[in-house]
């Protein structure tokens, strides 16, 4: 059995146990308000069973709210997890980041978009440059450029000596060889 098999049958085990514990919360806190509506009743009459009531669905509310918030959390480090352990999720939300930022990003952009090590976002970066999917346009920086999402824009080109113009700067022949330009699209 794979890691990624025995990844997804011990989240899903997690989620099974978080929604036992969630059914368990709402039955106890359900059990207490009556418990407490029933002690009041018994003691203060109806003006302590108002109270009592009223304060039940107090605790029983924040109960609640605390118990979404701790499940979205858990929601929230499951996902974290799988993005972080499945290659291949973590290349497509890499991916996904250098569309937002128009094609140019470093190893800090993921970290700060994804929230994971220096490590595993310089790892993904390697290997989609590995794969041709983005390029490394400067060393120092770490600057990757994803030409699928840079800005396209039409230039001339001389096929003789390479030189690339912008077309209001050369109509027909290269300024520089004086062979002959074709239109292209660049990055």
């Amino acid at each position: 059995m794979g890691g990624e098999s025995l990844l997804g049958i011990g989240l899903l085990g997690c989620a099974v146990v978080v929604l036992v514990v969630f059914i368990v919360f709402v039955v106890a806190a359900v059990m207490i308000k009556n418990w407490v509506s029933r002690a009041a009743t018994r003691t203060l009459g109806d003006v302590g069973t108002g109270i009592a009531g009223q304060a039940a669905g107090v605790v029983f509310r924040v109960g609640e709210k605390e118990l979404v918030k701790g499940f979205d959390q858990f929601k929230k480090t499951v996902s974290h997890q799988m993005l972080t352990s499945d290659p291949q999720k973590m290349e497509t939300a890499v991916t996904k980041v250098a569309q937002r930022h128009r094609g140019l990003i470093t190893p800090a952009n993921v970290i700060a978009a994804l929230d994971v090590d220096e490590r595993l976002a310089t790892d993904t970066l390697r290997r989609l440059a590995q794969k041709e999917v983005c390029n490394l346009q400067e060393e120092e920086t770490e600057l990757y450029a994803f030409p699928g999402f840079m800005e396209k824009r039409q230039v001339k080109v001389c096929d003789y000596c390479g030189s690339i113009f912008e077309p209001d700067e050369a109509q027909s022949a290269c300024l520089s060889c004086g062979a002959q330009l074709k239109q292209a699209t660049t990055v």
